[in-house]
């Protein structure tokens, strides 16, 4: 988003992970007017295929609903995580609205499990990465055994993953009240709200090919574009939903 907002750089499509990234980043600069939002996804926690056995406690505890024994687990300092640095990569601030969630429902406190997973950064248990790319070269390389990201993420990889509870998925639109309970602020200070995951995607001013990329945007919204989602582990939307400039869509 900022390279096409603050480099000018061209982009025919742009689908991001999070809506707030469009009405941001590029709203303000009416770099994009308009954003049709498409599908929705959920957090997962993943681990390394040859892991299984290390994080088999890990597995059974949330397998259970056993949430604070397995967040205790988890932060226990015994694996080595890793996320996308929150302030810029969305499956970042995303995990640490799960252990704001989770510390709100189990501990009363959202600050709870998040001072404990600042600990395990400073003592190098714990890792940022500049990207999601990054964070599952760590995985599949044996650097880090654990982290939470995006459904999709994990299938597209081959990353093994188990799902977590509704409450702390960032999936389910009926929790959205609890999501909104919860936020991340960037070094910038900019807020970004708890919210369901939604996939949103849009044509920059910047775009070339503008007839070809609404070609594919209608595909997508098509019954072969929705088993596509599907199949990638993305749940499309019945009514997908138009927001902003719509006239500037039709052109």
């Amino acid at each position: 988003a900022r390279e096409i907002n603050d480099l000018g750089k061209r982009a025919d499509l742009f689908i991001p992970i999070d809506t707030e990234v469009i009405e941001k980043i590029l709203f303000p600069s009416r770099a994009a007017t308009w954003y049709i939002v498409i599908a929705t996804s959920s957090m997962v926690l993943v681990y390394r295929n040859s892991s299984e056995d290390k994080v088999r406690g890990l597995l059974d505890l949330l397998s259970k609903g056993d949430l604070g024994s397995f967040f205790n687990e988890l932060l226990s300092g015994q694996y080595r995580i890793g996320l996308g640095n929150p302030d810029n990569v969305p499956q970042g601030y995303r995990t640490i609205m799960i252990l704001k969630l989770a510390g709100l429902l189990i501990m009363g406190d959202e600050n709870y499990y998040v001072a404990r997973f600042n600990e395990l950064i400073k003592s190098g248990k714990a890792v940022y990465t500049r990207d999601a790319a990054a964070l599952v070269s760590l995985l599949q390389t044996g650097q880090i055994d654990v982290s939470f990201t995006y459904i999709h993420e994990a299938r597209l990889f081959n990353l093994k993953y188990a799902r977590l509870p509704d409450d702390l998925d960032l999936s389910n639109p009926a929790k959205k009240d609890l999501y909104a309970r919860v936020n991340y602020t960037t070094s910038q200070g900019v807020v970004l709200r708890g919210s369901v995951i939604e996939i949103p995607i849009t044509i920059p001013r910047t775009a070339v090919n503008r007839e070809a990329a609404l070609s594919l945007i209608s595909y997508l919204l098509t019954s072969q574009g929705r088993e596509i989602m599907i199949k990638a582990g993305i749940i499309p939307l019945e009514k997908p939903e138009i927001r902003g400039v719509y006239q500037d869509l039709l052109g």
